[in-house]
C-alpha cells in the first residue's frame, strides 16, 4: 500500500494527467492542482532503520533518507543500506539526515540543569548521572564544544542533515546556544 502512495504522491506531482491501476488503489484521469512550485517537484523525505525495503523505496522515489536517535554505529549501517540501495537502482546515493533529541548548554553545570529539568518533565525515575549517560550514545548532549565535535563524529558516518528536538520548549537560552553551535 505504501509502495503505491509514493508512486502516486510523485506522479501527481510529476505527471500532468495519469491513470494508476494497483492492487490498494485505482486512479482514472488524476490531474492534481496546482503542482508545486519547486522543480521538477515538491522533495521527498523517507525515513525509518533503511532495512530492505525502506532503502528499495528511498532508492526509487526520495530525495532524503532520515532515521532517527541512530548512534554513529547506526549511522554508518543504514546509510550503507540506502546507498547500496541507490546503486541497485543506477542512481546516486541520496543525502541522509538524522532527527535527534539535543541538550546542550553553555558549560557543564548548564547542561546539568537542563538535564535535572528533562529528566523531571520526562518522568524518568534515578539516578541524574545516570539517565543523562542513557542519552549521550544517541543524542547530542554537552556543551557547545562537545556538540560540535559530536554533530562533526555523525557528518563524518554520512550525515549531511540535522533536525535536533529541543524538549524543553521553554527554554529559549537553549535556543541562543543552539545558534551558537550552528554559527561556530
Amino acid at each position: 500500500m505504501f509502495e503505491e502512495q509514493l508512486e502516486i504522491i510523485h506522479r501527481q506531482m510529476t505527471d500532468e494527467r495519469f491513470d494508476f491501476e494497483g492492487e490498494h488503489y485505482q486512479l482514472v484521469g488524476c490531474e492534481a492542482r496546482p503542482k508545486p512550485l519547486q522543480s521538477p517537484r515538491v522533495p521527498i523525505v523517507l525515513g525509518g532503520r533503511a532495512g530492505p525495503r525502506a532503502a528499495r523505496l528511498a532508492a526509487r522515489y526520495a530525495d532524503e533518507y532520515n532515521t532517527t536517535f541512530p548512534d554513529i554505529e547506526a549511522v554508518r549501517e543504514r546509510k550503507a543500506n540506502i546507498d547500496a540501495a541507490c546503486a541497485d537502482a543506477g542512481r546516486e546515493p541520496i543525502p541522509f539526515s538524522i532527527m535527534t533529541g539535543c541538550l546542550i548548554g553553555a558549560d557543564e553545570t548548564d547542561v546539568r540543569d537542563r538535564a535535572g529539568r528533562l529528566k523531571e518533565l520526562s518522568g524518568a525515575e534515578g539516578d541524574l548521572d545516570r539517565w543523562l549517560d542513557g542519552l549521550r550514545d544517541a543524542w547530542i548532549v554537552g556543551t557547545i564544544d562537545q556538540a560540535r565535535s559530536r554533530l562533526d563524529d555523525y557528518a563524518g558516518a554520512g550525515v549531511g542533515r540535522f533536525m535536533l528536538q529541543h524538549q524543553l520548549h521553554d527554554d529559549l537560552d537553549m535556543v541562543a546556544v543552539m545558534g551558537e553551535l550552528v554559527a561556530g
